[in-house]
């Protein structure tokens, strides 16, 4: 059964299965006998607040249903729960509640940066990960058209259902999560406390402050941090032997793009994946600024070109 809810879900109906979980939770949905399994996002709020601020968290509710439609690969919202802490000694957070694809009602949700954790020596084809990649770029692109933007993208946040054979997996068959918050057109005054807990490898080094005025150019950088993990299929602290790092950190983030913008590192880039996506790469990393020009649409259309026909993968 299609339930629509898009409003305040009451908590009692909300049976979490790991309340641990500090991005992403599996719960099962109780109302009127009937069980359905549901995944939650979880984006924190002051433990000052006596409640969450509702008016902007239906507004978030909203926008995202409006994007339905327009952007491709977004999870079917079906309203929001709050989970809030009265003793103040645990988390105070609110999770926006997401319906589970019906052939996967009772499988977990996996990440993309889980498959690459996992992946060991196994690695999808050349044209499936050249597929993802532009499949990224387009949802995000088409974000980007109605003057949105993600502003928390990386690897953790493209989730995937039906994983139990990674050589059957359909890699543009994602889902898009972890939209950051404020979502336009929220004010700054009544938004959601931005979570810390995103992995600062994936932020540009001017994307460190709490309410920053966002850029385009910052989802293209995380963008383009995604597609260097996709073309090498691991983690990027395992590409460039660092460690993760939690919370806002300018210096080191300066260093992230310091050593994925080195000579040595595009060249073996280029080795791996080819020289178009190299070169793309490049340019997320940089920044496009406004400019669009034919280069770069040149090297979309290649990258599009090399993808077709490559959703499936095999071991190389």
């Amino acid at each position: 059964m299609d339930r629509v809810f898009l409003g305040q879900i009451q908590r009692c109906l909300i049976q979490i299965q790991d309340p641990e979980s500090l991005d992403r939770s599996i719960a099962t949905f109780v109302k009127d006998d009937i069980e359905e399994q549901v995944w939650i996002e979880w984006k924190s709020y002051p433990h000052t607040s006596k409640a969450v601020p509702e008016a902007c968290v239906q507004r978030a509710v909203v926008l995202i249903e409006q994007l339905k439609g327009r952007v491709p690969h977004l999870p079917h919202l079906m309203g929001w729960v709050d989970d809030y802490d009265t003793n103040g000694d645990g988390e105070t957070r609110i999770g926006f509640v997401f319906k589970i694809p019906p052939k996967s009602q009772w499988a977990a949700p996996t990440s993309l940066h889980s498959l690459l954790e996992q992946a060991g020596n196994f690695r999808p084809s050349v044209e499936a990960r050249n597929a993802l990649a532009y499949s990224l770029y387009h949802t995000i692109r088409c974000l980007h058209f109605i003057s949105l933007h993600h502003g928390d993208l990386r690897s953790n946040n493209v989730i995937y259902y039906n994983t139990f054979n990674a050589t059957e997996v359909d890699y543009t068959g994602y889902y898009i999560s972890g939209f950051a918050l404020p979502l336009p057109p929220l004010r700054p005054d009544d938004t959601l406390c931005p979570s810390l807990d995103g992995d600062n490898l994936y932020r540009h080094p001017n994307d460190q402050e709490f309410y920053p005025i966002f850029k385009r150019d910052f989802d293209l950088y995380s963008l383009g941090v995604v597609l260097v993990e996709i073309a090498y299929w691991k983690p990027i602290c395992k590409v460039l032997g660092v460690e993760p790092i939690r919370g806002r950190n300018p210096k080191f983030t300066q260093t992230v793009r310091d050593l994925l913008l080195e000579d040595s590192q595009l060249t073996k880039l280029s080795d791996v994946v080819g020289n178009s996506y190299a070169k793309l790469v490049q340019m997320f990393l940089k920044g496009l600024g406004e400019s669009w020009n034919d280069s770069f649409v040149t090297l979309l259309e290649d990258l599009r070109t090399k993808g077709e026909g490559g959703c499936k993968s095999d071991v190389s």
